[in-house]
């Protein structure tokens, strides 16, 4: 199963409203807005690289903690969108593991 992490160096401004998001992505310059489900994804992300197994069962306890079935699904659709924003990637052949590059993170 893939392995999925902040890109190395990324550096990200975060607002929250009423439970949505307006991020910040230093690297590129645009601003995304994110429900609160996607923002979770990408915080736990940039604190350690995971499979999506381990990320479903980090969001599903978060949000329900009752596995939802069409979770995976949702979860592979969710990280290959953000991969085409440049959030988050996709490690090659990696065991998931601690960050070994500090993420700028803001969160206000």
């Amino acid at each position: 199963m893939p392995t999925w992490r902040v890109p190395p160096g990324s550096a990200f401004h975060w607002r929250e409203w009423d439970g949505d998001y307006v991020l910040y992505h230093e690297q590129s310059g645009d601003t995304h807005f994110l429900s609160a489900f996607a923002a979770r994804a990408i915080e736990c992300l940039g604190d350690e690289p995971l499979t999506e197994e381990a990320l479903c069962q980090s969001l599903s306890a978060d949000y329900s903690g009752n596995p939802d079935r069409t979770l995976p699904e949702t979860m592979r659709a969710l990280l290959v969108q953000l991969e085409e924003l440049g959030l988050v990637e996709e490690m090659a052949d990696r065991a998931a593991g601690p960050a070994s590059t500090a993420q700028g993170q803001e969160r206000a």
